[in-house]
């Protein structure tokens, strides 16, 4: 458990808050509270020993500005992050985004938070921390690309276009890893990969079986999709079919980056348990 101190304010039963709960439980000083009106009298009792409130929003609609100002008076310095559920995809287009609010899908969670998290425990300001104008292209500005490593591990990417094969090899490159591709025809003879990379335009065909020969054939690489928008539903499938880990699109620089860092730790583990 950290010194972050971080009230988590929804339904902690549904499904898409999973892995953000799953996550703060094992990162975090985490209370959980089901409503507003339990959240504004818990910060008024104790508020200021508070880091982070967590708001998890199934739909738009179900907190107003008003709501977020109403925290906000109970507990000044606290500092707000929201995480969506799939029906608040296009609210920055079409609807009414709560200003001074770090904003994060539920499919976004860990990636976009876990290095600030670390960056608190440092001493640094993490980007919720940013000042409560600060706008999404503002607090992009303020990421730091702190996952360049000379690595030299090898990712194996599987896409349907050579331009979507390029982007990804760039990203991966940028991070110090090797790269191969793989778009049309047989896939190339490598060995040893770290990564396979896949990019699936269409999730249905992760099927559980194509998963399991993937594994056979690229051992010992743990497999990452990147999906666009994904459902709850569909990475629960994905998952139980045995990737690893999967990426929205659109993404960062970053969530390649620090997923590729996360199966590299996973990795490591898993050699020094066979090693023992």
């Amino acid at each position: 458990m950290s010194d972050i101190r971080v009230l988590f304010v929804g339904d902690s039963l549904h499904g898409e808050f999973q892995l953000a709960l799953h996550w703060l439980r094992k990162h975090a000083n985490l209370e959980v509270v089901s409503d507003l009106q339990s959240a504004r009298k818990h910060l008024k009792q104790g508020g200021e020993s508070k880091d982070l409130l967590v708001l998890a929003a199934t739909r738009p609609g179900q907190f107003s500005i008003e709501d977020i100002d109403a925290l906000r008076n109970a507990s000044p310095l606290l500092r707000i992050v929201a995480v969506l559920g799939a029906w608040y995809e296009g609210e920055l287009r079409s609807g009414r985004p709560w200003p001074g609010v770090f904003r994060t899908y539920w499919h976004q969670w860990p990636a976009r938070l876990a290095s600030d998290f670390k960056a608190f425990l440092q001493g640094h300001c993490p980007r919720w921390g940013d000042a409560v104008t600060a706008t999404p292209a503002e607090q992009l500005l303020q990421r730091k690309h702190d996952h360049c490593k000379n690595t030299l591990r090898l990712v194996l990417i599987r896409a349907d276009d050579w331009e979507t094969a390029g982007a990804l090899q760039d990203a991966c490159q940028q991070a110090g890893y090797a790269t191969a591709c793989w778009v049309d025809g047989e896939p190339p003879r490598v060995t040893g990969a770290h990564v396979f990379l896949w990019d699936l335009a269409d999730p249905q065909r992760a099927t559980k079986n194509r998963v399991q020969k993937y594994l056979r054939e690229f051992h010992p690489a743990s497999i990452i999709a990147l999906a666009s928008f994904p459902r709850h539903q569909t990475v629960q499938r994905l998952t139980a079919a045995g990737i690893s880990g999967v990426i929205s699109k659109p993404f960062l620089l970053h969530d390649v980056h620090w997923i590729l860092e996360q199966s590299g730790i996973e990795a490591e583990r898993e050699n020094h348990s066979t090693a023992a």
